[in-house]
């Protein structure tokens, strides 16, 4: 009987393990890294060990000291969560040689699983689909060159071993090549340790579809439905639902048939997800099988009543899966991933310290932030998952809209408008989308003038003040108040105010604006016109709530770096805090209009800054492998006259 677990991971995904298990009657045991001492998962579990530095290879990415920790904590099973060493066999054969249960499959199943080129050879004696690619073990970069000449562009660069959209690249064109090949490969050996890759062929516009499966120690193995996992930025998942919606009787059975069979090549026990691509004309393609728990895998317990750790744990105890093939889910399931990113600038990482924080009521919410957390660089951007069901994909919506409006996070960028963008957007109402549907879709403009939201920001400062101490005697009679809105500078200039109303000067134009406020709630009237807002204050950041939209304000602040908007500026600066990964350029070089000039790291993401314009590179701040931080001088550029 296992009676006490270690949990090999961090956030969110830690507590869910730990909630569980406390329902199980069993005991907890968290890891932490130093920039994880305060952190929810640590202080929730029975005992907690430091694990070490904050850079996961050296903490949960450390083998031998987790594997010491679990022996001194005498646990009797580890559980892996997902990332970090879930998909790792080293990690499981470690388990497995110090009579630790792995929750998981065997080190065996894992190592076949993890391996595509392994899966594929074991697969192509089956009926299972595969996609035409090149799967040479360890291929050199010439080799892979010569390979994608022959499969044609565009192709697709993975990862030979693990999976989550970490080192996969979508190569359209030769003069592409070097660079997304080397960006794959750093990404591979960074988060797999290893940097082989394989090459496939580009398939256009396909939808994600993958199903969850289960298998014991007696050779049951069970399918528990499929999950529509299309909704991606950047090769990464941000919306799931279950089941997926306008797929044909033929292509679900086409499905469980597939993954079950995958599942049996590999003598797959416990939990593993098995995932593939449908075309346009409605044919499916193994991808790759994941030998873990899936972020999204709260829509499949949803619609089954199922709990997936529960079940894992109870496999891994040596029992039989407890109860038959499932025949219908039940309802819509959709999750959110809440991430700490600007959509509006690539999805660039944010980082810092959660000022407020609400949840939503009704729903469930899968977190491992509260008010005062640090969001740090070191890993990866999610900060909750939202998760609702309901009898239809309508009402299901409808819900997760009004989880995402009753959430507030300030301290850090987040996508929460971005998501509610995509839940209005009425091409993904009606289902189905393929995965290339966020790069070709608007998600980004203003539900409202973004003046009203200025607006609003002064009513909810000039509010409970004297008047005759904002204006001076000596200079001209104005207050003046800077605000800062999507990367926007508004400089304000209220010349009167009243009970009920004041008057603003705006870019050479005079507006009077009439206000009530009481209780966090916002009425304005412009141009005889009303406006209602709910909002939020914390420190500079007020938060600004529409019916469907949260906006973030701050005042006396202009932060307008970005990754691509600085091509008048000889010297570029970083846009975050972040790690040099790669230098392309040297100091002297001549540089082309769009050439890569240094990637860098954070949060899991890498973020390329490119030439501008047409020039020479005449000066180099920092070397490969150095810390920077946002608004550091990365380096001069002298353009073309």
């Amino acid at each position: 009987m296992i009676k006490k677990i270690l949990i090999a991971n961090r956030g969110e995904i830690a507590i869910r393990i730990m909630r569980t298990v406390a329902q199980l009657g069993m005991q907890s045991v968290a890891i932490y890294s130093s920039a994880d001492r305060f952190s929810m998962h640590a202080s929730m579990a029975d005992e907690a060990y430091c694990v070490g530095l904050p850079e996961p290879q050296h903490s949960y990415l450390n083998i031998e000291k987790i594997i010491n920790i679990a022996r001194q904590a005498q646990v009797d099973a580890i559980h892996p969560g997902y990332g970090f060493l879930s998909e790792n066999p080293d990690f499981a054969r470690a388990c497995e040689k110090n009579n630790i249960i792995f929750i998981g499959p065997t080190s065996q199943a894992m190592a076949d699983v993890g391996s595509k080129q392994r899966a594929k050879e074991l697969l192509q004696h089956t009926s299972v689909p595969m996609i035409e690619g090149y799967h040479a073990a360890n291929p050199s970069d010439e080799e892979l060159l010569n390979a994608a000449y022959k499969i044609g562009f565009p192709l697709v660069i993975k990862a030979a071993h693990g999976g989550g959209g970490k080192g996969l690249k979508i190569v359209h064109n030769s003069s592409e090549w070097q660079v997304n090949l080397r960006s794959a490969r750093r990404e591979a050996k960074k988060y797999f340790n290893n940097d082989e890759l394989l090459l496939e062929k580009f398939i256009d516009s396909p939808r994600h579809l993958e199903v969850q499966v289960f298998g014991d120690h007696y050779g049951n193995l069970i399918h528990l439905f499929e999950r529509d996992c299309s909704v991606q930025r950047r090769q990464q998942k941000i919306i799931e639902e279950a089941p997926a919606v306008n797929l044909s009787p033929q292509i679900r059975k086409k499905l469980y048939q597939y993954a079950i069979e995958v599942a049996k090549t590999f003598a797959y026990t416990n939990a593993g997800t098995v995932e593939f691509l449908l075309t346009t004309d409605n044919k499916l393609y193994f991808m790759e099988m994941n030998a873990r728990l899936q972020v999204e895998h709260p829509v499949t317990e949803a619609i089954t009543g199922i709990n997936l750790v529960a079940l894992q744990i109870n496999i891994a105890q040596g029992n039989p899966i407890p109860f038959p093939q499932p025949l219908q889910p039940k309802g819509h399931a959709i999750e959110c991933r809440i991430c700490a990113e600007q959509p509006k600038q690539d999805f660039k990482p944010s980082q810092g310290q959660i000022h407020h924080l609400t949840w939503p009521e009704d729903g469930r919410v899968d977190t491992g932030i509260s008010r005062n957390s640090f969001i740090h660089g070191h890993y990866d951007s999610l900060l909750a998952k939202e998760i609702t069901i309901a009898e239809t994909r309508e009402r299901a919506i409808y819900q997760m809209q009004k989880m995402l409006h009753a959430t507030t996070i300030t301290g850090v960028d987040t996508n929460l408008n971005y998501l509610s963008a995509i839940l209005k957007n009425p091409i993904w109402a009606k289902g189905g989308v393929a995965i290339n549907f966020l790069a070709t879709e608007n998600l980004f403009p203003f539900e409202i003038n973004p003046y009203l939201i200025i607006l609003a920001g002064c009513a909810i400062e000039i509010q409970g003040k004297n008047p005759l101490t904002l204006f001076s005697n000596t200079a001209p009679l104005y207050w003046p108040l800077e605000f800062s809105l999507d990367n926007k500078l508004y400089n304000m200039q209220i010349v009167d105010i009243a009970t009920d109303n004041f008057t603003v000067l705006y870019a050479s134009h005079r507006h009077q604006v009439f206000f009530s406020i009481c209780a966090q709630q916002l009425c304005i009237e412009f141009a005889e016109k009303s406006y209602k807002f709910k909002y939020v204050r914390q420190k500079n950041i007020t938060i600004i709530s529409t019916n469907d939209h949260s906006y973030e304000l701050h005042q006396s602040s202009n932060k307008t770096a970005t990754l691509h908007n600085q091509s008048l500026e000889t010297k570029i600066r970083a846009p975050m805090t972040a790690t040099i990964v790669a230098v392309y350029k040297k100091t002297g070089d001549e540089v082309k209009k769009g050439d890569a000039l240094v990637v860098l790291e954070a949060m899991k993401m890498e973020h390329t800054i490119y030439a501008p314009e047409n020039g020479r590179l005449t000066a180099l701040f920092f070397n490969e492998g150095q810390q920077i931080q946002d608004g550091s001088e990365l380096l001069e550029l002298c353009y073309e006259a």
